[in-house]
């Protein structure tokens, strides 16, 4: 596309502006020193653990991250081995990723005589370009791809992009949350689809060799999505193209194989060298006490449930599978690799212990499959342009709203109950504003092995506005553990007056006194703040407690009624249970 054309593009404006919205909304809120969080901490580590500390116990870098945040920074990307080794339970394709921006924040800072520690706003904000960087070439990437498939409708593809961003959780994710690692999959998932359609065309060493590094890199960032050569066939064409492109691959290109599949090792050797330099070993299973339930995935939850469900959540999809029935009647065989490449990342994605993945928006496994899963719509834009238009542009406005209630505040987390999700879509009701609360996590991997029960107390308790901190339980943990993993359930009655319920937490506080280390975690105390006002309401509450390093002696809970509230409560009960 050239700059005229690109200028003149719905697609390029908005790009341009959500680029524009995302720094603005940075300055704005001052949350420049939190683009690398969350689950992103752990991705970005090894760069200056590696790089700046040369420390593969990663304590150097943990500390001069706290030193930006008051000390307050827990590492709960941070595990320890039988041995007393600590890793990363990350993987590190993502640092790969952003290894040239780093290299441009040290840089950066060394020139401008700031310190080169990793964690200074320099770091943060070459963090966020490079991140932009991958959303930009990936949506790039998509776009290029889909006129491949539908050359004579390019006029569409540009207005329908935006719509299914907006549609999609593809624009929370690639905009909003810079550290996570799906729009760069979704980036890899592009250059892996553009390299098979120039492999279609001519098998050349460079681009076989091109292929093996960035299969090799999505197996780095999430080693799931290897399900993308599933797609290989679909990208080839008919069935006949395939076993054609197959047996000159094995019987004249035998070389150029070869070059792929050493650029692929070398790769994913990376993760081999990064565990033996943190612990002393080749092989790790760095989700220590997680894995997946392959025999029991909650399909139909996660399909069509409030508070995760696929469909409920990304609506567009469902015009997907109308476009793979429309494309059964264009090429049975490609309609039908799409539908097992559906199918099998549905049972795997599914399969996790943590099957809702605490996605504050959507299920954010399946952001950067949304490259081949969107891929249909266009086929029903293509034959019903005004079904696919109208129903793409319906989902586009659930989910900009959703987008505008997350990005404002006014809605933080997007999962939901069956009483709150079309409720909370009423944005211009004040009311509504942060009135919902999700507090249920999924259970632990594992077998339960034991079950405590912190408090029963059934009676009923006027909690008075002098009442600060109630029902506080402290239980001891073994000392001798490994890998057990510790799962909180509180249930309570509750019932409150007229005003507006806020200021009132579950706390769960865990704590060392031979290192001074703690963990804390404050609930919100309620599911929705107007419930109770009308009579008796029953609340489940449900946390695990984050001890990977197995340093915790003793943990805490209790409510604390920070907010000065009067309400009452009955048939309180903590129940803490272990898991192995």
């Amino acid at each position: 596309m050239s700059f005229l054309k690109a200028f003149r593009s719905p697609l390029f404006w908005f790009v341009a502006v959500l680029t524009f919205y995302s720094t603005y909304k940075l300055v704005k809120d001052e949350k420049v020193m939190e683009v690398i969080r969350s689950d992103g901490r752990g991705y970005y580590a090894y760069l200056p653990a590696l790089l700046i500390y040369n420390d593969p116990t990663f304590a150097e870098p943990k500390k001069a991250e706290q030193r930006y945040h008051a000390g307050d920074i827990d590492q709960l990307y941070l595990f320890k081995d039988k041995n007393g080794h600590v890793y990363d339970k990350y993987f590190p394709g993502t640092a790969l990723l952003q290894l040239p921006f780093f290299l441009l924040a040290c840089f950066l800072s060394w020139i401008s005589g700031g310190p080169v520690d990793g964690y200074s706003e320099i770091f943060h904000w070459c963090y966020f370009f490079g991140s932009l960087v991958y959303t930009w070439l990936g949506i790039s990437l998509f776009r290029r791809c889909i006129r491949s498939f539908f050359p004579q409708k390019s006029n569409r593809i540009d207005w329908l992009i935006p719509l299914l961003y907006v549609a999609a959780p593809l624009m929370y994710y690639s905009f909003s949350t810079p550290s996570f690692t799906h729009h760069y999959s979704f980036f890899l998932f592009g250059l892996f689809a553009h390299l098979m359609l120039r492999l279609k065309e001519a098998i050349t060493l460079k681009r076989m060799i091109f292929l093996g590094v960035v299969l090799g890199l999505i197996l780095l960032v999430r080693p799931t999505n290897i399900t993308v050569v599933l797609l290989i066939p679909f990208l080839l064409g008919s069935k006949a193209e395939v076993l054609l492109w197959f047996k000159n691959l094995f019987t004249n290109q035998r070389i150029k194989l070869l070059g792929a599949i050493v650029s692929c090792i070398a790769i994913v050797s990376l993760l081999l060298f990064s565990w033996k330099w943190q612990t002393g070993n080749w092989i790790v299973w760095s989700y220590s006490g997680e894995g997946f339930n392959f025999f029991n995935p909650p399909i139909l939850t996660c399909l069509f449930s409030f508070r995760n469900g696929l469909f409920v959540h990304t609506p567009v999809l469902l015009l997907s599978i109308v476009g793979i029935i429309f494309w059964f009647r264009k090429n049975r065989f490609q309609a039908t690799l799409l539908s097992v490449y559906w199918i099998i990342n549905c049972w795997l994605i599914f399969s996790w212990w943590c099957w809702d993945y605490e996605s504050p928006f959507g299920n954010r496994p399946f952001v950067e499959h949304l490259f081949f899963l969107l891929l249909p719509i266009f086929m029903v834009a293509q034959r019903k342009a005004l079904l696919a238009f109208s129903f793409v542009g319906l989902c586009a406005l659930v989910g900009g709203i959703r987008f505008w209630e997350s990005s404002t505040g006014f809605m933080v987390d997007q999962r939901f109950t069956k009483e709150s999700y079309f409720t909370s879509l009423q944005f211009w009701k004040s009311d509504n504003s942060g009135r919902w609360n999700f507090s249920k996590s999924c259970v632990p991997f594992g077998d339960k092995s034991a079950e405590l029960l912190l408090l029963d107390q059934p009676t009923e308790r006027n909690v008075l506005a002098t009442d600060e901190f109630l029902f506080t339980v402290d239980q001891l943990l073994p000392v001798e553990r490994t890998n057990e993993r510790y799962y909180l359930r509180v249930q309570m009655d509750k019932q409150i007056g007229e005003k507006r319920f806020e200021g009132v937490y579950l706390v769960i506080d865990a704590s060392s006194s031979k290192t001074n280390k703690r963990y804390y975690k404050s609930i919100d105390l309620f599911n929705d703040r107007e419930e109770g006002r009308d009579g008796w309401v029953t609340l489940n509450f449900e946390s695990q407690i984050h001890d990977y390093l197995q340093e915790y002696e003793t943990v805490r809970v209790y409510i604390w009624n920070q907010g000065k509230r009067s309400f009452r409560l009955r048939n309180v009960k903590f129940m803490l249970e272990e898991y192995q």
